[in-house]
């Protein structure tokens, strides 16, 4: 199939002025193409040479493919320049459906061109204070910024200009440059231009955030209060239980951090924190900070809290004493009568367990399966009855044991779909349905305060 590569211009012959006096288009087309219509354009898109030529005798090979040279030369008559771009069209005379274009840079005999930046390999970084700030932050705070155009080729012009609620102005022309930043919330954006000799253009722009309100608050300012009492001294205290409370800034969305020396804090939504101050002289300093929603810088403000000298300690609150769980192991001697019921019970259980895992493993299973299933259900509720009559169990043993049959239901499901290679599907919805079981059981002990349910120990 025909195809064209690597298309290039060069100039030689140059006058006094640096102007070339021949100019060559060359490029590579596969053995398939006789000869080769060869157009070349000025940077204007004016055509300024069009030839017919017969690709050269010799064949080489060019990543992979056969290939002959295509070279045509003339005089320069248009005053093109070295680095000037223009534009090598080179078309099979037997075939127009294959062609090539390229727009590339004239490279002169001892003046060499550099390449074109990318567009892609031209960046902007944004500063604060020296500092690498993102714009894909929530907000930034007003005031003045840094900005700097990455992978500018030395020589190029550089032109910036800032938008601001649709109003443009110039910044300086240095790389970096530097702008500032009003208050509010008008749509902002920066954008910069960079321009290199016999290069197309390259534009790059990014948005800004918004900016605060222009009302933020400097500082935090709370109040202390004991016993819903405000406190106006912070010195001479008694000791006890003090809130602090922020009262500016407060607003919905802000984050409020209390943190005192000892490195305990609270961080959230509320504006209340309450501290324990020691008495003998003991001093408590409290660090407020307060991230404010809305774009506004973050403020703080500490406030320290000092005892009396003959302030006495507050009392210690003993931590109250927890419900024991209401567990009854319903311990018995064996062997005995509550023993052989829990034993008859615990056969019927595994039963129904395997009974259960059969079931969807054949699924869809022989009705003689299902109502051994179901025989098997009706014997652990039988002797689930007999074991709580006589041994007088308690209500967390009764949800424990049968917590531990659907439990054991679902965990074999899920072995056996193990087991079989992940193909019998049926088994994850028996181990569905058994695992919801468990899990209400299970919340319904928890309510109770029992035991945690134990899948590998006897319930």
């Amino acid at each position: 199939m025909c195809e064209f590569f690597d298309i290039q211009a060069s100039g030689d012959a140059l006058n006094a002025q640096g102007i070339p006096g021949s100019i060559t288009a060359s490029g590579r087309v596969t053995l398939d193409c006789g000869s080769v219509i060869v157009q070349v354009f000025d940077n204007s898109n004016n055509l300024v040479f069009e030839t017919t030529v017969q690709p050269g005798a010799t064949i080489s090979d060019f990543n992979g493919t056969p290939t002959r040279l295509v070279v045509a030369s003339f005089a320069n008559g248009q005053d093109i320049r070295c680095r000037d771009r223009v534009t090598v069209t080179l078309t099979c005379a037997s075939d127009p459906t294959c062609t090539l274009t390229a727009t590339v840079a004239l490279v002169c005999k001892d003046n060499p061109v550099q390449p074109c930046p990318d567009a892609n390999a031209i960046g902007l970084v944004l500063t604060s204070n020296g500092v690498v700030v993102s714009p894909d932050v929530p907000c930034f705070s007003s005031g003045n910024y840094g900005a700097e155009a990455t992978g500018v080729p030395a020589g190029s012009q550089i032109f910036w200009t800032l938008d601001l609620g649709g109003t443009a102005s110039s910044l300086p022309a240095t790389n970096p440059t530097t702008f500032s930043l009003p208050a509010g919330t008008a749509p902002a954006s920066l954008s910069v231009v960079v321009i290199t000799p016999n290069c197309p253009p390259i534009a790059r722009s990014i948005g800004l955030p918004d900016r605060e309100e222009g009302n933020c608050s400097t500082q935090a300012v709370f109040e202390v209060r004991r016993d819903g009492q405000l406190v106006t001294a912070t010195t001479g205290l008694a000791s006890g239980t003090y809130q602090v409370t922020v009262t500016s800034p407060v607003a919905s969305g802000n984050i409020y951090n209390f943190q005192n020396a000892n490195g305990s804090f609270q961080v959230g939504t509320g504006v209340t924190a309450s501290y324990t101050l020691m008495g003998n002289g003991a001093s408590l300093t409290i660090l407020v900070t307060v991230d404010v929603n809305g774009c506004c810088p973050a403020v703080s403000g500490t406030v320290t809290l000092s005892s009396a000298d003959d302030a006495e300690d507050p009392p210690v609150e003993e931590p109250p004493v927890e419900n024991p769980p209401t567990n009854d192991d319903d311990d018995w001697e064996w062997p005995s009568l509550c023993g052989w019921l829990y034993l008859l019970l615990m056969l019927a259980v595994l039963a129904f367990i395997g009974l259960w895992i059969a079931s969807f493993t054949l699924f869809p299973a022989s009705t003689a399966l299902w109502v051994a299933l179901g025989i098997a259900l009706v014997a652990v509720v039988a002797a689930l009855a007999v074991y709580i009559w006589v041994c007088n169990v308690s209500w967390c043993r009764r949800m424990r044991i049968l917590g531990w049959m659907f439990g054991w239901c679902a965990l074999g499901c899920v072995l056996a779909w193990a087991v079989s290679w992940f193909t019998l599907w049926f088994l994850l919805i028996g181990a569905l349905i058994a695992g919801v079981i468990a899990l209400i059981i299970g919340l319904m002990m928890a309510r109770r305060n029992c035991d945690f349910l134990d899948l590998f120990a006897w319930p």
